[in-house]
């Protein structure tokens, strides 16, 4: 997320996740409030257990 300006009491969100292949340089990025990012992080925590 370089070069994605930073805001105060949010967080920057990428979709698709870095963590997937599809993710990183040409993923969308927008800020979020730090509570719904750490749910949807939670989310595809849980997510990766399953698989």
């Amino acid at each position: 997320m370089r070069g994605i300006e930073t805001k105060p009491g949010l967080d920057r969100d990428e979709y698709p996740p870095a963590m997937f292949q599809e993710g990183g340089q040409e993923a969308s990025v927008r800020h979020i409030t730090a509570g719904d990012n750490r749910s949807r992080h939670l989310y595809w925590r849980s997510m990766q257990r399953v698989a």
